[in-house]
């Protein structure tokens, strides 16, 4: 159309330069859609995660509920509704949870310092055992051990991996487990030790013990 016009004798060059700049404007608005479009691109040909999966992307966290050409909708645990352009997602880390093979459990508690040597290696071996014996637990993963003496107590390290990695059954795998660790406890006649905080009072010289008079101090003190 532009060489007829030029061919009539019409000058192009304003037309020219218009159609740079419209092009260079359309550019310009539409690279957001483009980028969400590549990104979705990017989604699709990766697999990072599929309809339904449980995924963190950032300080996101839920069930991808959909994935469209421009955004992915993510439902969280609170119930909300996030939407999140896929350009986002494509040039961000996914934890993909659900893919998970299995699911790791790790802390540690404490017992009194009156249990004697014999209850401390009984007490392991128990709750080792009893953790083994769990059909929903990896028997190979679980690492029990006397870890240390804390401030207060007999500290014992656990670790193991569940089967379950949902939420609902790997709480209910982990409450299993918990109870275990309490029978083994009582059962050997040990208790467990939680830190308290206790309050002494201290004499103290200052001007009322110039006078005959007595100062008193406030300090504290950490025991079992």
């Amino acid at each position: 159309m532009l060489a007829v016009l030029n061919f009539f004798g019409v000058n192009i060059s304003a037309v020219v330069a218009s159609l740079g700049i419209g092009g260079a404007a359309l550019a310009f608005a539409s690279k957001d859609t483009i980028a969400n479009f590549f990104g979705s691109v990017s989604l699709v040909a990766d697999r990072p995660f599929a309809l339904g999966d449980w995924i963190v992307a950032g300080d996101v966290e839920g069930t991808v509920e959909s994935i469209g050409m421009r955004s992915t909708r993510i439902r969280t645990f609170a119930r909300t509704l996030v939407t999140i352009p896929n350009f986002v997602l494509a040039n961000r880390s996914v934890n993909n949870m659900s893919r998970m093979p299995m699911r790791r459990e790790k802390f540690s508690f404490g017992v009194s310092y009156s249990a004697t040597p014999e209850q401390m290696e009984s007490l392991v071996r128990d709750v080792a055992a009893a953790l083994r014996a769990n059909g929903q637990i990896d028997s190979d993963s679980v690492r029990v051990n006397f870890s240390g003496f804390g401030d207060s107590s007999l500290d014992v390290a656990v670790t193991y991996y569940c089967l379950r990695v949902d939420g609902e059954g790997f709480a209910e795998v982990r409450q299993q487990a918990n109870l275990d660790i309490m029978r083994a406890v009582y059962g050997l006649g040990l208790s467990f030790v939680v830190p308290v905080r206790s309050l002494h009072m201290e004499q103290s010289p200052g001007p009322a013990a110039r006078d005959g008079g007595e100062n008193f101090g406030v300090g504290e003190q950490d025991g079992e």
